[in-house]
């Protein structure tokens, strides 16, 4: 007889609602804060449709990280782009 365990990964989003930075920010718009990466909203990827970071235009660098505020052991990292509302 032999035992089987499954073992079930359960995904879980490390930087929801964590502090952010970004360097640039574009200037004037409360909409491309930093924060807006990790707040968990991601079905309206419009430019301006307050769910997207957005840097200032003129710079080489765009830099952003957060703050996971504990020690992680990270396999997966998923971005999501500005698209317009187009479909990938």
């Amino acid at each position: 007889m032999s035992i089987i365990s499954l073992h079930m990964l359960i995904s879980e989003n490390l930087a929801l609602h964590k502090p952010a930075y970004q360097l640039n920010p574009y200037p004037g718009l409360n909409i491309s804060r930093a924060g807006a990466a990790v707040d968990g909203l991601k079905d309206n990827t419009y430019i301006w449709g307050d769910q997207c970071v957005v840097s200032e235009n003129g710079y080489k660098v765009a830099l952003w990280w957060v703050n996971l505020t504990r020690v992680s052991s990270i396999h997966n990292i998923r971005i999501y782009y500005v698209t317009g509302r187009r479909i990938w």
